[in-house]
């Protein structure tokens, strides 16, 4: 192994508090010595903080764990094994109080403990173990077996454990390892499809963590190209069993180590740590796992077969909301391929896991700079990371993921590798520091009534609201705002540095209660902005104005229509199942964790019509410009989705469309934007198939009221919403029968074409006499109109489903709170059946007796849902079953089961699987009706439709 490298000069020396020292103290004490001073408070197992003379704060934050607790004293983890006397082995200061096995002459012994009492967990040796060598952090047992060394190294979270098979006849006498397991901590152990096997005690809860266990040669290559995964088995024994509670049996590779290109020695290598999180992992390609918590990471190319990447998580809890002043990490580098200067990248990425792999990475955010730092002589190298701790500091990020990289993958010259978080020596332990400016640490602030990030409450409703001291800062007083900063308002703090208020929001939208401290010398601590909504979020914005953007509204605009097409473009995503499309939006609290529950049910949603054969793999999504209105933080975006969804053959038959109304609530935090709220903009009763079941309110198309005066020639004509049926002269028409939705219904795969059953382009009637096919439900050719064009109403309907026939006027309702809106659905499928040659009845325009449209008036059986329902009876026949209905034919839907009609579409495509609808508000094209159905009854059992043969 490389000799230790050196590290670099870490901090000047510091005054050490026995007590807490609160940081304006600190910085007081600081500027007098002229010397860095420790904040006890903030103080973790990775990190240290200190005031500077010149009014700074520098943090030293290492990747791992390298210090711990003991009886409320901070104690550095020292990794050297020394030899106790009972002949026993363990590290002079360990977190877990690990220990090692001495020598050992009977049949079995134990190897390694961790822990003690309920959370111990021991691992066993089946053999004779004779006295250990100690280097460092190292015991070797030399020839437990004949050719076989036995290897343990104790790391900060637990040990690893080495078997060297150093000959291949050696290797010849081992067919397994076993690995008994026991303790109070050891119950069962589960092993997953990797190889990654967790521990757990008999409350169930996780006690130890073994990765992948691998196995690699001596071939000389950095890192070791040869290597495999160990085949590993696991056997729980049953509780009245004298065996141990669990045995792990590792299983070398015996083809890999025959192979004349293995060079010995070979090591075998499990790891037991009490991890629960992966710290640092390397990817390699062509490597089916990653590198988890081993002693090194690596970037660049060895050759063409073996590149990789690095990822580094750190804990940057102390740095949320700071302003980064300066940052620099440092990485021991035992090897590189070039002594030269050669480049390397720092990124933003998204946390990896022990399942990650070249195939698999974490996704790469934002590239924060290059470094050409380089050593071949077992050194330090370093790299600029203010950015990237600037955005986790910006982000309240409190463990963000560094992403290390070569920045040429093809360029040999930039390999490198670095010693981890787990390497044997503590003094190799990556670490980076922090310079930030004071004061950057706010108080907390926290509410029941207004939490933040949340919508709630109302415009004079008030809030309670509990301010706690900022860490390191001992405070006398706080002063507030709402929505003013800096805050003046007094309140006298505790005696345990809290103060709790009550504040009254004089308006709905987005609020911000602005806080800092104050200390008994009048120092000021930096101000926490606490943002919340008061009322009902977007559903409070009403509808799309109509007015002109300010010049700071269009440049909004530029932000905040790609966010929202981005949010839009991930729920598509779910759909067609790309999971891993993560592209980051900033979100609220109550948004992030709607989107969870949203992410969640388009995924079942995708899953579902995957079940039906509709294997949707590519969507698009693209919108209008938009309309921005901004007040204060908040600002309200209205945009027009247009989202398709494709199957793989590209087949035009098999898309899906829609268009939708949407409406978007942002706040503004700094420069950032967060989504904060949004809704599709209920113009209609069907839902898109990207929007999730409980986000989905419809707006139901009501009746023509009686006494509607007729709209002025070219005028446009309001549907009022309501119930009351129009009072008319017409002889009453017979109510049409409920259409059954039952699926097991027989589904009709004819086409009518102009009057005709077709008999081309894959459609035919062979088989069905005329007794069959009425019977069924199919009604052949005479039994309807003749002279239709069935083929013309298909064609039309996709045409115009996603937008508006200009020949046309929209069709407006007014909803329940007196806003006009589109309710287009009835008045989009009567220019369907005209476009099929459906003839006008002329006459009284409230008739429902009669059906026609000009460019000064309409009937309200032209567009309304409920007299629409009242005159088709007197062109169609009444179909028993929507599964019976085929192109050109129409279904009505009564979401409520009150016995108005609400919602009309028109039939415009049939398979063997399913019949497909098309319409408006919201517009769809060929959506399946057993989506429609599912969803409808998932939000009111009582809901009806009626199906009509054309």
């Amino acid at each position: 192994m490389p000799s230790a490298a050196q590290a670099p000069a870490m901090v000047p020396p510091i005054i050490f508090r026995a007590g807490n020292e609160d940081l304006a103290s600190a910085l007081a004490s600081a500027k007098q010595t002229g010397e860095r001073v420790r904040l006890d408070d903030a103080t973790t197992e990775t990190s240290e903080y200190f005031a500077t003379p010149g009014g700074d704060v520098v943090g030293v934050i290492s990747s791992g764990m390298v210090r711990f607790q003991r009886n409320g004293t901070w104690v550095p983890i020292d990794l050297t094994l020394r030899r106790h006397a009972d002949g026993s082995v363990a590290p002079a200061e360990h977190p877990d109080s690990l220990r090692l096995s001495g020598a050992r002459t009977t049949g079995s012994t134990d190897l390694a403990s961790l822990g003690g009492g309920v959370d111990k967990v021991t691992m066993g040796w089946q053999g004779k173990l004779p006295e250990p060598r100690l280097e460092g952090s190292k015991a070797t047992y030399p020839e437990v077996r004949p050719g076989v060394d036995l290897v343990v190294q104790a790391t900060p979270t637990g040990f690893e454990q080495f078997t060297v098979l150093k000959s291949a006849a050696a290797a010849k006498r081992i067919t397994e390892i076993a690995l008994p397991l026991t303790g109070r901590g050891v119950d069962s152990a589960s092993e997953d499809k990797h190889g990654r096997v967790r521990v757990r005690g008999a409350d169930g809860d996780r006690s130890a963590f073994m990765p992948t266990p691998l196995m690699w040669d001596s071939a000389k290559n950095r890192p070791p190209t040869r290597q495999v995964a160990v085949d590993v088995a696991n056997a729980s024994a049953s509780a009245s069993s004298a065996e141990p509670a669990v045995t792990l049996r590792l299983k070398p590779d015996r083809k890999w180590l025959n192979d004349p290109k293995t060079v010995y020695p070979v090591v075998i290598d499990p790891q037991i740590t009490r991890l629960t999180t992966t710290g640092t992992v390397t990817v390699m390609k062509g490597y089916p796992t990653a590198w988890v918590d081993a002693d090194s990471i690596f970037v660049g190319a060895w050759d063409s077969s073996l590149i990789a990447r690095s990822f580094v998580t750190w804990d940057a809890t102390a740095l949320r909301g700071q302003k980064i002043k300066s940052a620099k990490v440092n990485f021991a580098s035992p090897f590189a391929s070039s002594c030269e200067p050669r480049p390397w990248e720092i990124w933003t990425t998204d946390a990896p896991s022990s399942a990650s792999s070249w195939d698999s990475q974490p996704a790469w955010r934002y590239k924060e700079s290059t470094s050409t730092s380089t050593t071949c002589a077992d050194s330090w190298v370093s790299g600029d990371a203010t950015n990237f701790f600037q955005r986790a500091a910006t982000g309240n990020v409190s463990t963000p993921t560094m992403g290390l990289r070569a920045s040429s993958e093809t360029d040999y010259t930039q390999y490198k590798q670095f010693w981890s978080r787990n390497s044997g020596e503590l003094a190799k332990v990556p670490y980076v520091e922090v310079t930030y400016a004071n004061p950057t640490t706010g108080p907390g602030v926290s509410s029941t009534a207004y939490r933040e990030e949340y919508w709630a409450g109302n415009a004079g409703v008030a809030g309670s609201f509990t301010f706690t001291q900022p860490t390191g800062l001992k405070a006398a007083a706080f002063l507030y705002g709402l929505n003013v900063n800096p805050p003046t308002t007094v309140v006298t703090a505790t005696t345990s540095g809290t103060a709790t208020v009550n504040v009254t929001p004089a308006t709905t939208g987005v609020q911000t209660l602005y806080v800092r401290s104050r200390d008994s010398a009048g120092v000021l601590s930096a101000v926490t902005a606490y943002q919340f909504g008061v009322g009902d979020g977007v559903n409070a914005i009403g509808y799309r104005p109509e007015r002109t953007m300010t010049a700071a509204e269009i440049t909004a605009q530029a932000q905040l229509v790609p966010l929202a097409k981005q949010f839009l473009q991930n729920r598509a995503n779910e759909i067609t199942g790309h999971y891993d499309n993560t592209a980051g939006i900033p979100m609220w609290n109550s948004e992030a964790s709607l989107a969870v529950v949203s992410a969640a049910e388009l995924q079942y949603e995708g899953d579902t019509l995957l079940m039906d054969n509709l294997d949707y793999e590519v969507s698009t999504v693209s919108s209008d410009t938009g309309m921005v209105q901004i007040s204060g933080n908040q600002a309200n975006l209205w945009l027009r989705e247009e989202t398709s969804l494709a199957m793989p053959s590209d087949d035009a038959e098999t898309a899906y469309g829609h268009s939708a109304d949407r409406a978007f609530v942002f706040v503004r935090s700094g420069t950032t934007w967060a989504l904060a709220d949004q809704r599709l903009v209920a113009l209609g009763a069907v839902a898109p198939l990207t929007e999730p079941m409980g986000e989905f309110e419809p707006v139901l198309d009501g009746l023509m009221p009686e006494g509607e005066p007729a709209p002025e020639p070219g005028g446009e004509i309001d549907y009022n919403f309501g119930t009351t049926e129009p009072t008319t002269d017409e002889p009453a028409t017979e109510e049409p029968a409920e259409s059954s939705s039952d699926g097991s219904d027989p589904i009709w795969d004819g086409e009518k074409v102009d009057g005709e059953f077709s008999e081309s382009s894959g459609f035919t009637t062979a088989g069905y006499s005329t007794a069959a096919a009425k019977s069924s439900g199919m009604v052949l050719a005479g039994t309807i109109p003749k002279g239709l064009c069935y083929s013309c109403m298909v064609t039309y309907a996709r045409k115009w489903a996603m937008g508006f026939n200009p020949g046309y006027r929209i069709t407006k309702v007014k909803d329940k709170n007196g806003k006009k809106v589109e309710a287009d659905c009835t008045n989009f499928v009567s220019q369907v059946m005209q476009a099929g040659k459906w003839k006008e009845d002329s006459g009284w325009y409230q008739s429902n007796g009669n059906w026609w449209y000009t460019k000064a008036n309409q009937t309200w059986t032209w567009g309304g849902a409920n007299n629409f329902s009242k005159f088709v009876p007197k062109r169609t026949q009444n179909i028993s079953s929507i599964w019976k209905a085929g192109p050109g034919d129409i279904i009505q839907a009564d979401w409520t089961g009150d016995g108005t009609i609400d919602h009309t579409m028109v039939v415009t495509k049939t398979d063997q699987y399913d019949v497909y609808v098309t319409g408006h508000t919201n517009a769809i094209k060929d959506k399946p009706m057993s989506k429609i159905t599912r969803d409808a009854r998932a939000r009111n059992s009582r809901v009806k439709f009626y199906a009509y043969r054309t």
